[in-house]
């Protein structure tokens, strides 16, 4: 299934004794936006016997945003021994925030609540010490309105900016008209200016191998303006009429 374009999957990392509360508040305030099942916050979206951390993972690499909520606790709160929990490679939440940073072209914010400091480098783990190179959002409980506010508004950019790229896959030449013509899970836009294979569309109408050539393709969005990039039904007239 393709995701929508108009909307963002977010993934709300926090440690329940330092920021349960806002973590409920914030979800409930995302969902009302964007939808209960575009909103990942653990209590509510595991499914019983699902493998914790395997689901965590999953919904954090497909997540567009992932918010890491930080209280004055975030960083120094300890276990039942004494032991700082972030110094624990096991830590959930360590291993959230070490999954959001890898991801590529996807968005992590720290989100910082009731004043609290963003943690110095030397305070956190080597795998998530780039989480202080954020540039991190303010959210309090006296300010919540106008906090939240911004906090949307950024959101939203990225709504718009999902939108205006779309997304793309790869596919037959052959499965590009036939759901062009049968108005089914159509792409709009298609790379033809050279299939993956690097050969370009008019040698593959020359030599009649365009159906089985892979082309890459772009589904929503706006088609790129330049010569690498057709409409969808402009490929399919292109093919038609050279086949």
């Amino acid at each position: 299934m393709e995701d929508r374009l108009n909307e963002l999957r977010i993934f709300v990392s926090y440690r329940r004794a330092d920021a349960r509360g806002y973590a409920g508040w914030l979800s409930y305030c995302l969902e009302e936006k964007y939808g209960r099942d575009s909103v990942f916050r653990d209590v509510d979206s595991l499914e019983p016997g699902v493998p914790f951390m395997e689901a965590i993972e999953k919904w954090i690499r497909r997540s567009d945003v992932v918010l890491c909520l930080i209280g004055d606790q975030w960083a120094t709160i300890t276990d039942s021994a004494g032991n700082r929990r972030l110094d624990d490679a096991e830590d959930p939440v360590r291993a959230e925030v070490a999954t959001a940073l890898k991801r590529k072209n996807k968005t992590t914010i720290p989100v910082l609540l009731e004043g609290a400091r963003m943690p110095v480098p030397s305070e956190l783990p080597a795998d998530i010490r780039a989480l202080t190179n954020l540039n991190g959002h303010t959210l309090s409980d006296a300010r919540w309105r106008e906090d939240f506010g911004k906090l949307e508004a950024f959101l939203q950019k990225l709504v718009h900016e999902k939108a205006s790229k779309g997304r793309r896959s790869k596919m037959k030449g052959s499965e590009i008209v036939e759901r062009i013509e049968s108005n089914v899970d159509a792409p709009d836009c298609v790379g033809v200016n050279g299939g993956l294979k690097g050969k370009r569309l008019t040698a593959s109408i020359a030599d009649g191998s365009w159906p089985t050539e892979d082309y890459e393709v772009q589904f929503g969005g706006v088609c790129p303006d330049h010569v690498n990039w057709s409409p969808a039904e402009q490929f399919v007239r292109t093919v038609r009429g050279g086949s």
